[in-house]
């Protein structure tokens, strides 16, 4: 995705349901959250540190879970601390599928407005663009025929 020209970026709709096929069970709706938190996390640390990007997060576990995903309730975290994704992976696979799908793309639009609220949406872009328009395996898999 080129950069955006004068605010023609669009935020994603959803972020983690393009990365999952349909039906996908829970534990592979949880894999495709942790790939992409990787990738934010790799655009992410070198800029605001591994402090930085674990505030962002467990503020966005705060929003997700008062907008209705109640089990993503940070109050476990330390403050501080490093991300516990294999911790928050292993939360999303013991849920429903649909609710792991739900709960998880609320988190990382909640993260993604509100690293766009504190730096500015031209910024956020530039730093998470790249890594919400990458295509899927499955995209990719659709793409490239054997």
């Amino acid at each position: 995705m080129p950069p955006a020209e004068s605010g023609d970026f669009r935020r994603p709709q959803a972020l983690l349901a393009p990365r999952v096929a349909s039906g996908a069970s829970a534990e592979a709706v949880a894999l495709a959250w942790l790939l992409l938190w990787q990738a934010v996390e790799r655009a992410l640390i070198p800029i605001v540190g591994v402090r930085g990007v674990a505030a962002l997060f467990n503020r966005s576990l705060r929003l997700a879970a008062e907008a209705g995903h109640p089990w993503l309730d940070p109050r476990r975290a330390e403050p501080g601390s490093r991300v516990d994704a294999p911790a928050l992976q292993a939360r999303l696979a013991q849920r429903g599928s649909a609710e792991a799908l739900a709960g998880g793309d609320a988190l990382l639009k909640s993260f993604d407005s509100l690293l766009a609220s504190l730096v500015g949406e031209s910024l956020a872009e530039r730093l998470l663009g790249a890594v919400w328009s990458q295509p899927t395996r499955r995209q990719a898999a659709q793409d490239n025929p054997p």
